[in-house]
């Protein structure tokens, strides 16, 4: 339901509700799929170094979301370790960007991002709870995991769950509701920007050189691949990988 903003005259009951969504985190997004519950888990946020060995993608389809974030934690891991905050009370605010948005094509490539070139922090705090079916193990990011195993790595699934709650906002450029199933499909440039705050570069694969990506591996740069919907490559169809290196 649309709760709007607080005014004079507004009730206890509203206040409370705005209170729990932005301060607590118990506005949870709506499950996929009926047979699941939630579970506040116990793992631990982050390893000593984050990086793709955290990511597993579970029954849903936001595999552009996971390689993307896999790949800035292979290459920066302070990047994702910087968009939480622990408040402390079993709570995270999570930081996303925001703004202008769209692609411009230059040269044969396309950048998508910020008008401007850089988006705007925006905020959306997290609890711990997390999806989990019949045997307490975790359906989404994680998948197969137990909720509550102190060894269960938190960052990659939590984060997944911000940007469900912060689909709602508008600043993702989607449908504006709070599901899981809003956050399936998309495109990994996106989601390079919504993390680091800038522009991300699409590039044609059938149509840039070698050197291209061999370059930006060479700098440490988070690279990614989509793959089209009937491969004959042996990869998946219609799914986001990391790009790790060049043989």
């Amino acid at each position: 339901q649309t709760l709007g903003n607080l005014t004079a005259g507004s009730s206890s009951s509203q206040l409370n509700k705005l209170i729990d969504k932005w301060f607590f985190g118990a506005d949870v997004p709506q499950l996929t799929t009926t047979g699941l519950s939630w579970v506040t888990s116990t793992g631990t946020l982050f390893p000593p170094t984050p990086s793709r060995a955290d990511t597993k993608q579970g029954l849903l389809g936001d595999c552009y979301f996971i390689a993307a974030v896999a790949a800035i934690a292979d290459r920066n891991p302070n990047a994702v370790r910087n968009m939480f905050i622990d408040n402390g009370d079993g709570t995270y605010t999570v930081r996303f960007y925001t703004g202008q948005y769209g692609d411009f094509n230059s040269g044969g490539t396309i950048t998508s991002g910020f008008s401007s070139g850089t988006g705007a922090a925006d905020y959306v705090t997290v609890n711990r709870s997390l999806p989990v079916n019949a045997n307490g193990s975790l359906v989404y990011s994680g998948y197969g995991l137990s909720a509550t195993s102190s060894s269960t790595i938190l960052w990659i699934a939590l984060a997944e769950k911000a940007y469900a709650q912060w689909n709602e906002t508008g600043g993702e450029g989607r449908d504006g509701t709070n599901r899981y199933a809003a956050i399936e499909g998309g495109w990994m440039a996106n989601v390079n920007c919504q993390v680091l705050g800038y522009n991300s570069t699409n590039y044609p694969f059938f149509s840039t050189s070698k050197q291209t990506l061999v370059s930006a591996l060479t700098a440490q740069r988070a690279v990614t691949l989509g793959t089209q919907s009937s491969p004959s490559n042996g990869l998946v169809g219609s799914h986001a990988y990391v790009v790790t290196g060049y043989d």
